[in-house]
């Protein structure tokens, strides 16, 4: 009986193929290990105690963390107390209208444009009632605080146009040793500033509330981003924090859900930010002494507007474990589409070069299994 032998250079090919895949795949694998997740910088990686005495001394206005403080103050009113407040002042922008309720927070945002739906045709909101809302305030001092939960504040106006040129609300809260007063200036666009301050020199915490809860699933990452003073991320996922931690040196702190962010940031200066453990889900405090500036945003992550607010909080558009390649492909797909001005083209022509690029390994994966189907007949 006669042996069948092989093609020396069959068997070649097909080495170089299983060995170039493989590199490939490791390569990838090594590359997000050893880069990309160094760069998104994880919770467990905090800063040290010098980076925190330098950050500091760089803006002066921002206290070190007092967690001690923070600690009392945790955990806010009963939520069934809190579903109770009212709304005081409503503004509406072209992308999105606000609510403000009667502890002078953001207590909902539903999006304008068609394109954001629920599947029963209505708009999207991005808050649930029992959740941690944007702009909430906690005092250091814990008496303080429990009476601020307890007075109601007082806005400019109950009704705002700002779809045409920005608008001005001031929202007041009396208290017994300190006056709290936002000033919030609303833009078309649907950003806006925030000015905020108190009468006397108390330290206090703002957030930028718990994500949206809109979509929220395995697909992507969900829960709090900042954006440091070297650009670098610190991403905290949902279910993920098993106790408090501090940061410094951050300029800009989000949190999102897969497709929606809330956001305050100001590029010019270095926070001090802690973030809570709310059943290990990440609640982010921004530390502040007397007063500070922020511009804020809350709506869904579109990369143009985004980047018209600030080139760097594009960064809050967080694309999870395969950022290596999703990143640079959207970065290609933006580029078609501003000469094409059609998605639907745009990934037609993607797919189109993605297909060329590959077309050599594809070529040799041809020729392979055109000889093993003129071997087929040898070997049975």
């Amino acid at each position: 009986m006669g042996m069948v032998g092989q093609n020396p250079n069959q068997n070649d090919t097909q080495k170089n193929i299983l060995i170039a895949v493989v590199i490939s795949f490791l390569f990838f694998i090594v590359y997000d290990i050893l880069y990309l997740q160094p760069q998104q910088v994880s919770t467990n990686t905090q800063t040290s105690n010098q980076q925190n005495q330098q950050n500091v001394s760089n803006n002066t206005s921002q206290p070190t963390p007092d967690t001690n403080n923070l600690k009392i103050n945790s955990s806010t009113p009963s939520t069934q107390n809190l579903t109770k407040t009212q709304i005081l002042s409503t503004i509406k922008t072209k992308n999105a209208i606000f609510e403000i309720d009667d502890l002078g927070r953001i207590s909902q945002v539903t999006l304008l444009h068609k394109q954001y739906k629920t599947k029963d045709g209505q708009a999207i909101k991005l808050f649930k009632n029992q959740q941690l809302k944007p702009l909430e305030v906690r005092f250091a001092n814990p008496t303080l605080n429990n009476e601020a939960f307890k007075t109601k504040v007082n806005v400019s106006s109950a009704n705002i146009d700002a779809t045409a040129s920005k608008q001005i609300l001031i929202i007041t809260q009396k208290l017994s040793t300190t006056t709290l007063t936002k000033k919030i200036t609303f833009y078309p666009d649907g950003h806006y500033d925030l000015d905020i301050l108190t009468s006397t020199n108390e330290q206090y915490f703002l957030t930028p509330g718990y994500r949206p809860d809109v979509i929220a699933d395995r697909y992507a990452d969900h829960g709090v981003l900042m954006i440091k003073n070297d650009n670098t991320l610190v991403v905290i996922e949902d279910g993920h924090l098993e106790k408090n931690e501090d940061s410094v040196g951050i300029q800009a702190v989000s949190s999102f859900d897969r497709y929606y962010a809330t956001v305050l940031y100001n590029f010019n200066k270095n926070l001090t930010v802690s973030v809570l453990s709310n059943q290990k889900n990440p609640e982010a405090f921004i530390h502040i002494q007397k007063q500070a500036h922020f511009s804020g945003y809350a709506g869904a992550k579109e990369y143009d507007l985004l980047n018209s607010l600030h080139y760097r909080l594009t960064g809050i558009i967080e694309y999870g474990w395969f950022t290596f390649i999703a990143k640079p492909m959207f970065t290609l797909m933006k580029f078609i589409y501003n000469i094409i001005g059609n998605w639907g083209w745009t990934i037609v022509v993607v797919t189109i070069l993605v297909k060329l690029v590959l077309f050599p390994l594809s070529y040799k994966g041809m020729m392979s299994m055109s000889k093993l189907k003129k071997l087929s007949p040898k070997i049975k």
